[in-house]
This record gives C-alpha cells, structure tokens and sequence, in this order.
C-alpha cells in the first residue's frame, strides 16, 4: 500500500503525540417521525438515524454498552449519559416489514435477544449482525414521544431492570421500566453494512487497502495490498498469517450491494509465482501497491495508481524500497483486464495516490503527499481527462506549472496516511495519527476547502478508532473516504486499516490468525461535524 512505501522514512523519527479533544455528537430534540396516521400509536416508523435511547423516567442515563469493547457477548445496561461516549449512542436501520436492527455506534455490534426457548428476564448483549430474527425490533409508540421495542423473534420487550440491566419481559401497559424516549443526535458510527462486506469466506478474505474508484456504468472498484486469497479455515474462522498475494481487487456491482458474495475478486497475472492483480515483473522480489484511480467519461479504460517496490535484501518487514517511478496500471473495463503499465514522470518524491477528482474543466486533479518528519505535505497535479498520459502541470501557489520542483503544498496531514476526495461542493484530505507500530497513534484528522487549490483549513481530529485487543491499540492506517456512498443522511463513508498488534498482542498462533485484524474498517461521518 501506499503508507508502507513513506513509512520506512519514518523510522527514524521520534513520534510526537498531540492530544486534542474529539469533536462531540451534535444533538437534536426530537426523532423524525413518519406516520400516515398520528391515531395509530402502536406500530411507528422512525427514520433511520442514531439515537440516545433514554428511560421515560431518567432523561439523563441512556442504554449503553456494560464494557468499552467491540466483542460479541458485550452485555448492556443503562448509564448515565456522555455526550463523548459512543458506545450510549444506537444507529437504527430499518431493514424492512417495520423491523429494525439497532446497532451500537462505538461497536458496530447489534443489540440481540438471547437465544433459547425462555428469554424473559435475560439481559441482552451485542453480537455480530447475522440478520437473525433474535437481531431484529419493532418499534411501538404508546403515546406521544414514548417508545417500546420488541423482539421479532421472542415477542418481549426490552425491559429495564432494578439493578441496571437492560432484559427483555412480556410487554405490560403502562410499566415505565418499558417505555423509552429516543433523541436523535448527530455521531459517527461504525456501518455494520460496509464492515460486514470485508467479512468473507471466500475469494479475497483481508488485507489493507480499500481506495475505491467509481467507474462509469456504476460498478466499483477496490483496490486492495498484500491480500489473502481463499484461506479461509470455516472450522476456526482463521487464516493464514501471511498473505497469498502483493495486491487484488474486489468489483462491486452496480447497485453498490453491500452483499459480498455479489462482488468478484480480481487476481491473475500473465506470471509465474505471486498471482497479485497488478504485476509488472516476473520476479516476486518486485510488486506494486496500488493506490486511487480513475475513469474519465468516454473512456473504457480504468487508470490506477501503482508504486513498483523490490526487496532491499535486509530483512524484517520493512524490506522495501521504490523500485521506479509510479506507474499507470490501465484496465479494460468491459472484462476488467489489465492490458498495459506506463511509467509517469518523476514526481521528487511526492506519491500523487491520494485521491483523483473529476471536474468539469477538462481535466483530473490528482492529490499527493511528501514526508516531512512525521507529518506530510500534500499537494494537487493535474492532467487532461482526454489524455491521462499526457504531461502534469503542478499548482504552485498561484498558477499552474510544468515544473514538479515549483510546486506548493495545499494542505499539511498528520502523516502520510492520507487521501483527498470531493464531497458535495467542499475538498477533505483525512489523514491518520502517524502509526508504525502498536500503540503510536489512534486518532484520524480532517481538513476541507471550497477550492482544490485550497487553502485547507487546519486539520482536527474527528474520531478515534475504537479497535483494541488486551488493551492495546493496533498498527492503522490508510484512511480512504468513498463519496459515491453519500446516503440520504448527508453521511461520507470512510475506511481504515489496521495491521494486527505488532510487539504489543502476539495474533499468530500456529500459523493462524483472526482475519479481523487485518481487515478495512468502515464508519459513517455526518459531513457537518467535518464541515465547521
């Protein structure tokens, strides 16, 4: 990937952590409700949102997650309130038939009944969402503002117990332990959709990566690095610890379903050894990682960014070093065939795989960064849209120049862990803590522009990834945001990856690892908490 090519010079640097606090949800007073009839009061629909879910009689406590963790099993109880804890906030779905899934926006998780043949009393808990009738509520409305949900599976509703513990009863008229009041706040949360696409058992199973590339009939593109390939063990939910091959590709159809058996798994090479997607050399002493693309309208050829690498011969996992200049992998998109590689000029140093955007003035906007210490400058190039191999001009400050060396920054990111995109009428470059290891950095930065040419605001951060085993924070990086999964709450889909523990949590044990841990991560952002 991308990160790994700067991150070697990275090495060498002290990390400096700079701790500033997380944006807050924004909140609103009341749910959108949808009825065709205020006289009916005991089915309702509520529009798809994220949710403090409050008892009647306590404002001010809310349903939340009894432990700060992401596993299946997490039971739930009511705490009081924090507006800077996820964890007490729920993101409903309304998955059709009146049913919703409500899953926790820290987690991603599923709020679940248990399951067995007596449920009443059993405090509920989360779990993996596996469309599970015990997984799915409707939503009651006994009187104005006042909510009830039942399980499809049990009937029962949740229920708020003396000691804290949220169960599931029998429902009963009038009991205020069942009646709840919903505030509809605006949060990030994890999208148990996307997250459950990178979840496979077959074809490709995990990696870093995800840049995705909208192509002209709709289809998408992701690319993917160093990828496992169809090693999945069922008995274990395991894979092997290392991957199969340097990089991949997954092709999502049209529709954008997040199903993922609908999706194909793009690998092969005219070679021998690695059967990585893109591959320019026989030797498996040379590869290339993949970055964004793009296709121009008119043009049945995809362009993706590639950044050749060889072996040093030094060993350890950071045995890697450019082996040219960047590359344009072209791709047929009728049958999704890689038919040539040019080399592009030489960019001093600046990796232009950040993000490419279409405009309307004839030309593609390419976004890179360059390493400065331990955070990078970024910087926009640009090319005709007709002739991806022409010539790049770079923006200087003020005009635009064919000269790489007169080129100025736009934007600075926390380190070089970023990606550009164009969202609505505004430019965001997201950027992630700078991270080589375990434990170094947790949080992702956001900065935006009305213009491409910037000036960028200063960057902030917007979110700290709640990913932990024993305590420890994973190696992550690679942040990608993906606008052509904008849904109707004004909301940018962005990803990010994590690479196992490092030193900190030993993962492989016998040749076999949890492929959650190397696997995208994927979170909803309301653009308004970027946009201030």
């Amino acid at each position: 990937m991308r990160t790994k090519t700067t991150l070697l010079i990275s090495l060498i640097a002290l990390c400096t952590f700079i701790f500033q606090s997380c944006t807050k949800p924004e909140i609103k007073n009341e749910p959108v409700i949808n009825s065709s009839d205020e006289a009916d009061r005991t089915d309702y629909i509520i529009s798809d949102g994220t949710y403090k879910i409050s008892p009647l009689s306590n404002n001010s406590q809310a349903i939340a997650l009894a432990k700060l963790l992401q596993d299946d099993s997490v039971y739930v109880q009511i705490r009081n309130y924090s507006a800077d804890s996820t964890n007490h906030l729920w993101h409903f779905t309304n998955t059709g038939n009146g049913y919703y899934r409500i899953s926790n926006a820290y987690s991603g998780k599923v709020l679940t009944a248990p399951a067995g043949a007596s449920n009443e009393g059993k405090q509920l808990l989360q779990l993996r969402y596996d469309t599970s009738d015990n997984q799915l509520w409707r939503i009651r409305r006994p009187q104005t503002n006042v909510y009830k949900f039942v399980n499809k599976a049990t009937g029962l509703c949740i229920n708020l117990e003396s000691n804290g513990n949220i169960t599931e009863r029998a429902i009963v008229k009038n009991n205020n332990k069942q009646l709840w009041t919903l505030t509809c706040v605006k949060a990030i949360y994890c999208d148990v959709d996307a997250n459950n696409f990178f979840r496979r058992t077959e074809g490709w199973i995990a990696s870093d990566g995800a840049s995705s590339v909208l192509m002209n009939d709709g289809r998408v593109l992701w690319t993917m690095g160093d990828s496992h390939i169809d090693d999945y063990f069922y008995n274990t939910g395991k894979v092997y610890c290392l991957f199969q091959v340097r990089n991949a590709a997954l092709l999502q159809p049209a529709n954008h379903s997040w199903h993922w058996p609908l999706t194909t798994t793009l690998i092969g090479n005219p070679y021998t050894g690695f059967q990585s997607y893109f591959k320019n050399k026989p030797d498996d002493d040379h590869w290339m990682w993949p970055g964004c693309g793009v296709q121009v309208s008119g043009n049945d050829t995809v362009y993706v960014y590639n950044q050749p690498l060889r072996k040093k011969g030094i060993g350890g996992i950071w045995d890697f070093e450019n082996d040219s200049n960047a590359v344009w992998a072209k791709i047929r998109s009728s049958d999704m065939q890689v038919v040539q590689y040019s080399l592009l000029q030489d960019f001093d140093e600046i990796n232009f795989g950040l993000g490419f955007i279409k405009e309307n003035d004839g030309y593609v906007y390419a976004f890179g960064d360059r390493q400065t210490f331990i955070v990078s400058n970024v910087y926009v190039a640009r090319f005709p849209a007709n002739n991806p191999n022409a010539p790049w001009t770079f923006w200087t400050g003020s005009q635009w120049s064919s000269n790489i060396k007169d080129i100025k920054r736009v934007s600075e990111a926390a380190c070089n862990a970023a990606a550009v995109v164009k969202y609505g009428n505004k430019y965001i470059c997201i950027s992630t803590e700078f991270s080589v290891g375990c434990d170094q950095g947790s949080h992702i930065y956001a900065a935006w522009s009305s213009s491409l040419t910037g000036p960028f605001t200063t960057r902030k951060i917007f979110y700290e990834i709640p990913d932990r085993l024993q305590g420890h924070i994973p190696f992550f990086y690679t942040p990608n945001a993906h606008p052509q999964f904008q849904n109707a709450a004004d909301e940018l889909l962005i990803t990010y990856d994590i690479n196992g523990y490092g030193d900190c949590v030993n993962t492989c044990h016998r040749g076999r690892m949890d492929p959650d841990l190397y696997r995208p991560k994927a979170i909803r952002v309301p653009f308004s908490l970027i946009d201030k």
